[in-house]
């Protein structure tokens, strides 16, 4: 985005007594053309959907979980 931004971050040591802190980050960033809206053609589809992406190397167990409710426009 142009302009000043900020990215904010809260980190915790990984166990009392210990100096040690890391922080992984990354930063992704999709080019546009001005004046395109990139969400024109999912506008365009009735069906609702939602992605759950898991970036860590372990698998979630998603047992349970639940998705209520529903987009209104």
């Amino acid at each position: 985005m142009p302009g000043t931004n900020r990215i904010s971050v809260e980190v915790h040591q990984s166990s009392l007594g210990n100096s040690d802190i890391v922080m992984g980050l990354k930063l992704e960033s999709l080019a546009t053309i001005p004046g395109e809206n990139p969400s024109r053609e999912f506008a365009a589809n009735d069906e609702e959907w939602i992605e759950l992406y898991n970036r860590s190397d372990r698998e979630l167990d998603l047992s349970g979980w639940e998705v209520d409710g529903a987009i209104r426009y």
